[in-house]
């Protein structure tokens, strides 16, 4: 971005900010990585797409596959970080094999950046969510969350962009969604006790 910004005007200034408490333990995590890497319980070739995993992360195969060709596509910047060499080669690892464990810094990055992309990817940094490994089985309320859905649909929108009253539309969302929304949140509760009694 900072090139981009300096390509159309010299004189302008890109700075990343982060409102994030970089406090060690401050900050909560359930450790659920959503870029996660799953195969498919129906696939006909399981142990193949294992031990494509495991070539993908070997380092030198999973700078391969997300950098391209090392010294025509990218260069290494130390053992941690990387350059691109033009634009040849599209950068999105976390599409399909991301791990950030061998993933690379890019050497373009601000030290303020690249500093709390290491400090986010070291999980010693983040507190552990007593809520870790709970998942809320929603069968018991699904149509109250149907319901809900629908109804949030109708109200959501036009309140978050403000085109409607704000007091006279969130009244009526209210009156509509609070009673099943106080059902799925009973429900929640009562599962969230149980998993919690059991640890």
């Amino acid at each position: 971005m900072q090139q981009a910004l300096k390509t159309g005007s010299p004189k302008a200034e890109f700075e990343a900010v982060t409102f994030m408490n970089l406090e060690k333990g401050a900050i909560l995590t359930n450790s659920l990585q959503y870029n996660f890497i799953a195969v498919p319980v129906v696939s006909k070739h399981k142990e193949r797409a294992i031990q494509f995993l495991d070539w993908a992360n070997q380092k030198e195969n999973y700078d391969l596959l997300v950098y391209g060709i090392k010294d025509k596509n990218w260069e290494a910047i130390g053992d941690d970080q990387y350059k691109f060499k033009g634009d040849s080669y599209a950068w999105f690892p976390y599409v399909w094999i991301w791990n950030p464990t061998t993933d690379r810094l890019d050497a373009s990055q601000e030290d303020a950046t690249k500093k709390l992309n290491k400090w986010t990817a070291d999980a010693s940094n983040f507190t552990i969510d007593k809520l870790s490994g709970f998942t809320f089985n929603n069968a018991a309320v699904s149509n109250e969350i149907s319901q809900y859905v629908s109804i949030e649909s109708k109200y959501y929108s036009a309140l978050f962009n403000g085109v409607v009253d704000p007091d006279q539309s969130w009244v009526k969302f209210k009156a509509e969604a609070a009673p099943l929304a106080k059902k799925i949140q009973v429900e929640e509760q009562k599962q969230i006790d149980a998993f919690l009694a059991k640890k």
